[in-house]
């Protein structure tokens, strides 16, 4: 579910409302009927956080607890759990299994105890049953039935008290039960008794929400005219489940997906019979399924004890039918495709936090350390969300004690070293150590308010002057780190973002033939057959490739003996490129630009054999903005076009920023005290810039330059007005600075650039639609990112479609040399106007235009054209406008969806 709606969940269980009650006659009289009734309101509360005010206001919380808030909990199922995972390639694994009471549980700040303030944004059903004496009220609604009742306890349709019919019963339900809505379904009006909720827990786990439901037990309307205390104390019906990275888990990788398999999926609550919240019951539990958390990306190293959450900083718990654990399984797969299963035991109770932290060991006490980062802030923000910090320890037995924690190190890094001093834009973290407990202790980071603005002189010395990569002896691995620096599996490109001076290398492999460490087939043989589809992509001499790499040294066909710059755009930018045990190394210096360059291996008869991309620019140029198109789907775009030059800049040296805290434990366990890290991120500011795009034939994978200005190094051949015969995939690999023209009287171009997978490997379809594109070795977009799918762009424009008044373009501000196009978060995200290349001269176009390819052909005349979002001052067109494939235009990709 997205992270407004989990918000939602969390702030009802961990709030109180008091329902309006008139303090003036002018209020009280307009409550009433003209007989002197007065109408139905609730106080509503949650029984989740009156348990918190009252654990923080007991002296003995760092005691041992002696017996649970709810009545129907026993000592022994906060008992510790050690759960063994099946045999598999590696070393032991465990999931140590904590419990608190509670569903996620938050310790309210001291200051808000006398004044609690609602964070309820929802409405929620409510039934009311009556009577003229207690051994009279009704056994079915016969009062009112499913009324959505407002946060504030008030009724949206007005119902009044009776004096003939003074005893009543209530119940309530979270969220509202909705007509149509068959996960969430009430008991029929006529039932008698006790009414009951039939759930269906949804298999993917960012679309659950949370059940809780609420008895007032009997109320007597005593005064006419005046309201009695109708309260509704709301308590949790589900069990929630997440998971955490123990401290000595030893895999160097990173969890990708988490299922749980064989959960009982659905099921009838029958609510409490007492006001206390006793007497519910789960029955008629049935159709297990698995429940999958996916797009998750958390490394197994540096970021200790952090939960796992999904893409973001989305807290996504595993909201589950409580049940007893028959033959259920958890599955976690990692990125280098090894999967983790481990059985479990066990019972999940209602209003119950379980956490399973992955570990490579057991423990005797068992002591827990858990952290929550807060979403990414806004850039305009002085503050940050709230973190969360949970520290205590078990015995085998279940007794529990508080740990107190603090904060002892920051990193920029990634994770990979830690200071004691914070960066200088955070300014302070409200809460640096806790006394400890099993609720959630919560702070926030303030920011600075000035950041330093760099003019494009600025922002190149800013990069020089960044520490060196790599040396002579030891290049830095383009392909194993992230445009960071922080270490990766192997992940190969056709572009890479260079971001220091330094020494460098990449492997001798086909754009994205090695992904996660592995060979990445689907990426040049997709093994689909159809019309117009390239089942087997092929090479500079048009054969299939067979394997990610080029070399024989690794595997590969062919024999490389020479390395050189084909074209720069900029002097001074590589230096002393050549071949090295099935690598590409050469060196940056540290008077480089902004800029770009492409590179290539060579074989002994001078033919290049595969070329590859090197954009010379500062890090945030991948920095992430999101965007949600016009069907409600969601993309990730990096901060610019890619190789986007700069010729003017006015803005901060970096965009988002982001650094990692870690906490420890004050109490050892074992001689070693236990960590863990939360991560406090701010989102880019943007710039005001301008510059120019590369830009790309559709379906090749190698940039031209938006000008006319011949290159410093090497040359780029665009033959304006000149026919060019034999064009064909083969050759535009043999010559990556040749820009082919498509002449009237060719058919070339539509022939050999016909295939519809040229950037989608899947792809057998020409029309418009949000489906995965899966990327190819064609593809230009550095490491993780793809030529976005066609629909990508819809939520530019109030229509989805195209659009001829600015009134229907979904902007910010006004028209400079492109739009701030409205995003997620509260950010924007610039397109910039970025001329073009025609298709039948070759002749570049620099009129103030915009075009961004999409990754799949048009329908109308496939052969020849494709779909194109266009960017101009009155008018955005998403994609309806289809355009020759062999115009250059730039590519803005996407996020790449595993």
């Amino acid at each position: 579910m997205n992270k407004f709606r989990k918000l939602l969940v969390w702030a009802f269980a961990c709030t109180v409302v008091w329902g309006i009650v008139g303090c003036a006659d002018d209020v009280a009289n307009s409550n009433q009927t003209q007989n002197g009734d007065i109408k139905v309101d609730f106080q509503v509360s949650s029984a989740q956080e009156e348990m918190l005010l009252n654990t923080q206001a007991s002296v003995t919380r760092a005691a041992v607890q002696e017996k649970p808030y709810n009545s129907e909990l026993e000592l022994q199922d906060f008992a510790p759990r050690v759960h063994k995972a099946d045999p598999h390639n590696g070393p032991d694994v465990y999931l140590i299994e904590s419990t608190v009471e509670g569903i996620d549980p938050t310790m309210p700040e001291t200051s808000t105890r006398g004044n609690v303030v609602t964070e309820i944004k929802q409405s929620f059903s409510t039934l009311g049953y009556r009577g003229d004496s207690p051994n009279t009220i009704s056994k079915t609604p016969n009062y009112f039935y499913n009324e959505e009742t407002l946060k504030t306890g008030a009724l949206v349709k007005p119902i009044y008290w009776a004096w003939n019919q003074r005893y009543a019963r209530f119940y309530g339900v979270y969220p509202q039960v909705k007509n149509g809505d068959q996960s969430l379904v009430l008991s029929p009006q006529n039932h008698e008794g006790t009414p009951y909720v039939d759930f269906t827990a949804n298999t993917d786990i960012k679309q659950q929400v949370d059940l809780m439901t609420a008895y007032s037990g009997d109320v007597v309307y005593e005064a006419q005219g005046v309201a009695p205390n109708s309260s509704l104390k709301f308590y949790h019906a589900l069990t929630a489940i997440s998971f955490s990275v123990g401290n000595n888990l030893s895999y160097p990788d990173k969890i990708k997906k988490i299922e749980i398999k064989n959960a009982i999926s659905k099921g009838r609550f029958v609510m409490q019979t007492a006001a206390n919240g006793t007497g519910s019951k789960w029955e008629e539990l049935s159709e297990r399924k698995t429940f999958t958390l996916g797009d998750i990306d958390v490394q197994t190293k540096n970021v200790p004890g952090q939960r796992i959450v999904g893409d973001g900083t989305d807290n996504y718990t595993f909201l589950m039918i409580p049940q007893k654990l028959d033959n259920v399984e958890v599955v976690i797969t990692l990125e280098q495709g090894k999967q983790i299963t481990v059985k479990l035991s066990g019972e999940w109770k209602q209003g119950t936090s379980k956490v399973y932290r992955i570990s490579n060991t057991e423990s005797g006490w068992e002591y827990t350390l858990l952290t929550d980062s807060p979403a990414a802030a806004d850039a305009s923000a002085t503050a940050s969300g709230n973190y969360g910090i949970i520290s205590f320890r078990k015995d085998r037995a279940g007794g529990r004690q508080a740990v107190k924690w603090k904060v002892v190190g920051y990193s920029t890094d990634g994770g990979a070293t830690f200071s004691a001093t914070k960066p200088a834009w955070l300014t302070s973290l409200s809460k640096t150590e806790g006394d400890g407990g099993e609720f959630r202790e919560t702070g926030n980071a303030k920011f600075d308010k000035n950041k330093t603005v760099f003019d494009l002189q600025g922002l190149i010395l800013s990069m020089q002057e960044e520490p060196q990569r790599g040396t002579s002896t030891d290049p830095y691995d383009l392909s194993t780190h992230d445009v960071n620096g922080v270490s990766t599996s192997k992940n190969t490109a056709n572009c890479y973002v260079i971001s220091a001076q330094g020494y460098y290398k990449l492997p001798l492999v086909y754009g994205n033939g090695i992904k996660d460490g592995q060979a990445n087939t689907k990426a040049y043989n997709p093994g689909i057959t159809g019309t117009k589809v390239l089942s087997s992509f092929v090479d500079h001499k048009g054969q299939s490739i067979t394997s990610p790499y080029i070399t024989t040294s690794n595997g590969g066909k062919y024999t490389a003996t020479e390395a050189k710059v084909v074209w720069a755009d900029t002097d001074g930018l590589v230096v002393d490129p050549k071949i090295s045990n099935g690598y590409l190394t050469f060196r940056v210096p540290n008077t480089f630009q902004n800029g770009n360059a492409v590179v290539a291996v060579l074989d002994d008869g001078n033919q290049i054999l595969w070329s590859w991309h090197l954009w010379f620019a500062p890090a945030f140029v991948l920095d992430p903005i999101t965007v949600k198109n016009k069907q409600g789907i969601s993309y990730t775009f990096p901060f610019e076009n890619i190789g986007y030059k700069y010729t003017k800049y006015s803005g901060p040296a970096k965009q988002q920023r982001s650094v990692i805290v870690k906490v420890e434990q004050e109490v050892k366990n074992k001689g070693v005290k236990a960590t863990a890290t939360f991560t406090i991120t701010q989102n880019g500011a943007g710039a005001e810039r301008f510059g120019r795009s590369m830009l790309y034939q559709f379906g090749r994978k190698d940039p031209f330059p938006a000008t006319d200005e011949s290159m410093p190094v090497g040359s780029i051949r665009r033959n304006p007005n000149k026919r060019i015969t034999n064009i064909s995939i083969c050759n535009t690999i043999l010559n990556p600075n040749l820009f082919y023209t498509n002449h009237p009287d060719d058919t070339d171009w539509n022939n050999n650039f016909s295939y519809v997978n040229l950037w989608s490997a899947a792809n057998k379809v020409k029309t418009l639609n949000d489906d995965k594109v899966v990327k190819t070795i064609y593809d230009p977009s550095p490491v993780g990112f793809v030529v976005p799918a066609s629909n990508a762009y819809t939520g530019f424009t109030t229509s989805g479609g195209r659009a001829t008044t600015v009134s229907n373009f979904n902007v910010t501000g006004s028209w400079n040399n492109g739009w701030n196009f409205k995003a997620e978060q509260g950010q924007s995200i610039y397109f910039s106007q970025t001329g073009w290349i025609g298709s039948s001269d070759g002749a570049l176009y620099t009129s103030a235009y915009g075009y961004y390819w999409v990754a799949v052909p048009s329908s109308y005349d496939p052969d020849k054209t494709s779909h194109a979002l266009q960017v101009l001052s009155g008018v955005v067109d998403p994609t309806t406008t289809p355009y020759q494939k062999a115009n250059a235009f730039a590519v803005r990709p996407m996020k790449e969806v595993n």
